[in-house]
């Protein structure tokens, strides 16, 4: 890490640490607050919008490394800057999903069009930015679940933006990295302030810009793809059960497999904890495959990762077996 870097992560750690009890004051007076109900993982009342505070901290690392530095960055900021308005915006008046769906395609539209793709690989980008998007905003329902595998993400990206990529995008996943580890004593293991739209559009807008950026410059796409599979996995899963029970796909419900165990008796940090040690158990079998060349280590990686992300989709089903046992 180059002493850049290293001011870009002491920037983004400070400021987003000291910017939370500011915000949160600033908050409760605008009566920005998630009231529980029926479909909620939390009991209390608590102020929606830290993810504001995370935002500003990330922009503080870019500022401290310079933006202009590398290629990638203005892309990532964009993108980070428009989801981070859009979910705001949500957080605030409420919009409808066609809104905020057509405004993430927009926001992806111009991240994919900054980094130069305009043909139609291009469109499958921005599909995955806005699906991507999306799936960490439903993701984001456990006290530190957002935070513990944003710093996840962050750190297996900066290992391989390190290893193949530019400088500019390990500073940057470096930067994600810090200001979800800023966020997490403000949500964990007491959430005194949730993300809030804001921060997760920002986040899962960021993260999928930044893996797009770290697979069109050599980063297998497997090692791209480990990091966030427990998500897409829970996600998807979670979508086709209720399309087959004809639920409606975008209302809030506690279908998720996080929320399950949750509700089969595990604490929230615990899920949280276990869901990255999940997504490491992919992320070391992807790492093996690619780093030795045979057919047993691909075959073992396989099986490995499909038992990791299995194992994951069972947990509400082991945590109801031992509370039954016990």
């Amino acid at each position: 890490m180059t002493i850049v870097m290293l001011s870009a992560v002491l920037a983004t750690l400070l400021v987003g640490l000291s910017a939370q009890p500011l915000l949160i004051r600033w908050l409760r007076r605008r009566g920005v607050m998630d009231t529980p109900n029926h479909r909620s993982s939390h009991v209390s009342e608590t102020p929606r919008g830290g993810g504001i505070g995370v935002v500003v901290s990330m922009c503080a690392g870019f500022t401290a490394y310079g933006v202009s530095r590398s290629g990638p960055l203005p892309a990532f900021l964009v993108v980070l800057l428009g989801m981070a308005t859009l979910g705001l915006a949500d957080d605030l008046f409420g919009l409808p999903s066609l809104v905020r769906l057509g405004v993430q395609i927009c926001v992806g539209t111009l991240g994919v069009l900054m980094l130069g793709s305009p043909n139609w690989i291009g469109l499958i980008l921005v599909l995955w930015i806005a699906a991507y998007t999306n799936a960490f905003n439903f993701m984001d329902g456990a006290n530190g679940l957002s935070g513990f595998n944003a710093l996840f993400v962050g750190l297996v990206y900066a290992v391989a933006s390190g290893h193949y990529a530019q400088p500019g995008q390990t500073a940057a996943a470096l930067v994600l990295a810090a200001g979800a580890a800023a966020f997490l004593p403000w949500n964990v293991p007491r959430a005194r302030v949730f993300l809030g739209d804001v921060g997760s559009y920002a986040q899962g807008g960021f993260i999928a810009i930044l893996a797009t950026s770290l697979a069109r410059s050599g980063v297998p796409l497997v090692i791209v793809l480990a990091p966030l599979s427990v998500y897409l996995a829970d996600t998807t899963t979670t979508l086709i059960q209720r399309a087959r029970l004809g639920e409606p796909l975008l209302e809030a419900h506690r279908s998720h497999t996080y929320q399950k165990a949750i509700v089969c008796g595990m604490s929230h940090t615990a899920v949280s904890l276990t869901t990255v040690a999940f997504a490491a158990l992919v992320t070391g079998a992807a790492w093996l495959a690619v780093s030795v060349h045979s057919a047993l280590a691909i075959s073992f990686s396989i099986c490995t990762a499909a038992i990791a992300l299995g194992g994951y989709l069972a947990l509400p089903a082991v945590v109801r077996r031992r509370g039954a046992v016990t």
